[in-house]
């Protein structure tokens, strides 16, 4: 709940951001910016990895975070134009234009902080992911072994069933014959069903 509503907060105040600017609301954005996974896994194809996915958005996040801090650093300018006409006939009409330059000098630090903290956390993410995609990969290695060594031991298993059904057959023409006994028969069969 404190999540959603610092979240809320934010929306509201970029919106009053993009409205203090360009001097009108926000349209709902269609479709969600481009996050490209293969900007940082170009060797494998990993978005079946969730936490890959995650790490990986978590760092375009922080990186485009740190876009912002940087961009603190550059002047803002923007440009203001009007025209009036005047209602009686007489006056001319009068028309303005204003060019506007605004920085900040002297900020305490503020954006030096900023920007360090951004970049802290871009490193932090950068070295998340790389451990993400490591143990993905590792997970991934150890479960092919694994797979592996079930077939080889499935392909053992079907000759030993293959086996142990001849000798069974054996056994039981040998029964019909009198070469082998009932007991022997019952053994050879509790060791196939096991």
């Amino acid at each position: 709940a404190l999540k959603n509503r610092r979240l809320e907060g934010e929306l509201t105040s970029n919106q009053l951001v993009f409205y203090q600017y360009f001097k009108s609301r926000p349209k709902n954005v269609p479709e969600p910016i481009n996050l490209s996974f293969d900007k940082h896994l170009p060797e494998t194809n990993w978005k079946s990895f969730t936490i890959v996915k995650k790490s990986t958005i978590d760092l375009l996040l922080a990186e485009s975070t740190r876009e912002v801090a940087k961009a603190a650093y550059s002047p803002i300018i923007s440009f203001n134009s009007s025209l009036s006409s005047p209602r009686s006939g007489g006056n001319q009409p009068e028309g303005n234009l204003g060019l506007v330059l605004k920085y900040t000098f002297g900020d305490g630090g503020f954006k030096d902080s900023e920007l360090e903290v951004a970049e802290a956390r871009v490193n932090g993410l950068q070295s998340k992911l790389e451990q993400s995609k490591t143990n993905s990969r590792n997970q991934v290695r150890t479960d092919r072994a694994r797979l592996e060594t079930i077939e080889r031991n499935l392909i053992l298993l079907q000759g030993k069933i293959s086996l142990l059904e001849a000798e069974l057959e054996t056994l039981r023409s040998q029964l019909t014959t009198g070469q082998a006994t009932l007991s022997k028969l019952v053994t050879m069969e509790m060791e196939h069903f096991e």
